[in-house]
């Protein structure tokens, strides 16, 4: 993919870029309109990804005691609530052989903002 540098022509037009700058991502302009997109990460949210998502953190760390060495065990991580609903999801995939003893961090999002505290949340 090629970049092509401009330099903006108007100081005014600077600044009124300025203001839509993405806190927590990076900005990039695209198309012959040069439309804003901010790719940031799903952690933070908004316009200019300025607040942060509550979010469930677990840890997870295995060790190769029992299996295999070329058995590769799957796994979906959920956060529910109390009303059976998949708040957040994520899949991890363990290889004995190259992940024994390898910390996995894993951040599950809350899908309301901010969280609903009537709610009792699980992860399975």
């Amino acid at each position: 993919i090629a970049f092509q540098a401009k330099q903006l022509k108007n100081i005014d037009r600077l600044h009124s870029k300025q203001e839509w700058f993405c806190h927590r991502g990076i900005l990039i302009y695209y198309g012959k309109n040069e439309s804003d997109k901010r790719l940031g990460p799903p952690s933070y949210y908004d316009s200019r990804c300025q607040y942060q998502n509550q979010r469930a953190s677990l840890s997870l760390r295995f060790r190769n005691e029992n299996l295999n060495k070329l058995d590769i065990i799957g796994m979906i991580i959920t956060l529910i609530d109390n009303a059976g609903l998949i708040q957040s999801h994520e899949q991890v995939t363990y290889i004995p052989i190259h992940d024994c003893n390898t910390k996995i961090n894993i951040y599950l999002l809350y899908r309301d903002r901010p969280k609903d505290t009537t709610k009792n949340y699980t992860i399975r």
